[in-house]
C-alpha cells in the first residue's frame, strides 16, 4: 500500500509540473510578443518653454531613450486649466 500512495503522489507531482511548464511556456510567448509592440503615450502639460517646458522636453527625451517599447510625446496645452 505504501508504494501505491508514493506512486500517486509522484504521478500527481509530475503531472502538476508538466501543466505548470505548459502554462509558463504560453505566457512566455505572449510576453515576447507584447515586448515587441511600442506603446505611444501623449503627455499633456501646461509648462511653457519659459516655465519648465524645456525641462519637460529633456525628461521626455531621456525617458524615450531608456524605454524603447514606450514612446512619449509631450503636448503643450496652455488652456488646460481654464474654467
Amino acid at each position: 500500500m505504501k508504494i501505491t500512495t508514493h506512486f500517486r503522489k509522484t504521478a500527481f507531482l509530475v503531472a502538476f509540473l508538466a501543466a505548470l511548464g505548459g502554462l509558463l511556456g504560453v505566457g512566455g510567448a505572449s510576453q515576447v510578443q507584447a515586448a515587441s509592440k511600442v506603446v505611444n503615450i501623449s503627455y499633456w502639460h501646461v509648462n511653457a518653454q519659459t516655465q519648465g517646458g524645456a525641462a519637460v522636453d529633456d525628461l521626455v527625451k531621456n525617458f524615450n531613450k531608456t524605454h524603447p517599447n514606450i514612446q512619449v510625446s509631450a503636448k503643450y496645452n496652455p488652456n488646460m486649466y481654464q474654467a
